[in-house]
């Protein structure tokens, strides 16, 4: 596409420093095309447009690496309540029930109770999180999808136009076509970026929804002197056990 090309819009030596997949590579000569053509014409609205292009997609490897951390940890959170990789705060405080009575017992019951609700609107959060990053993700790599095909449609009909040669459209020819499809470029590589930042400025919103309700989250406390108390005045009566047979009533 020749040099002066290439000048209109730097290109890198390294063309891919995130490690995107093929598809996703940012085509950097389609674009060095469009804003060599665009700078020829005075248009000066087009590099701009595919900078902000660029910057669409983001990083979504690292994206997805935090939404599959974050889904791992409320995983283990509810792994950790509901038995299904072991032993689970619920069991255990179905064995408390069923095999203990008394102002200690009763005090570690209501403990793990509120121990197990707190896991489960923290992993619930983590969730949420996972799946608004999912969301931000698919959206931004559809828009910049859509974004780099009108670049590399715009790039192919200039070169096209101009006999694959940039610098003829300043030697006075009918630069119509080209400036019609820089305008048709702009339009729509326009309507892509405000779709995207619609879709942005709601998942915001949303993500500072659900950080207010982790911030507003009640942390069980310190487990109740009462739990320890092990004399005779009541503290922990052992019942007729109902439960499996796990541990020895005191």
């Amino acid at each position: 596409m020749g040099e002066r090309t290439r000048q209109g819009y730097p290109i890198p030596a390294d063309r891919n420093p995130n490690g995107l997949p093929e598809n996703l590579i940012f085509p950097w000569d389609s674009a060095a095309t469009v804003v060599s053509a665009a700078q020829s014409v005075g248009n000066s609205a087009v590099e701009a447009l595919v900078d902000k292009i660029r910057a669409m997609i983001g990083n979504p490897v690292e994206t997805e690496a935090v939404a599959t951390a974050w889904r791992r940890a409320a995983r283990q959170i509810v792994s950790a309540i509901d038995a299904s990789e072991g032993p689970g705060l619920e069991s255990a405080k179905a064995e408390l029930e069923a095999r203990w009575v008394g102002t200690g017992g009763d005090a570690a019951i209501t403990w793990i109770g509120q121990v197990v609700t707190n896991g489960n609107e923290t992993s619930a959060i983590l969730l949420a999180m996972a799946s608004e990053l999912d969301g931000m993700r698919s959206q931004s790599i559809t828009a910049y999808k859509e974004a780099i095909g009108h670049i590399a449609t715009t790039a192919k009909l200039i070169l096209d136009t101009a006999g694959g040669v940039i610098s003829k459209i300043k030697k006075g020819f009918d630069i119509t076509v080209i400036t019609d499809a820089l305008s048709d470029f702009v339009e729509l590589a326009s309507a892509v970026a405000n779709s995207l930042i619609t879709h942005m400025d709601a998942m915001k919103t949303r993500i500072e929804s659900l950080t207010n309700q982790a911030i507003a989250l009640k942390v069980a406390p310190l487990a109740a002197p009462a739990m320890a108390d092990y004399n005779d005045n009541g503290g922990w009566q052992p019942r007729n056990p109902t439960g499996s047979k796990i541990g020895t009533p005191r």
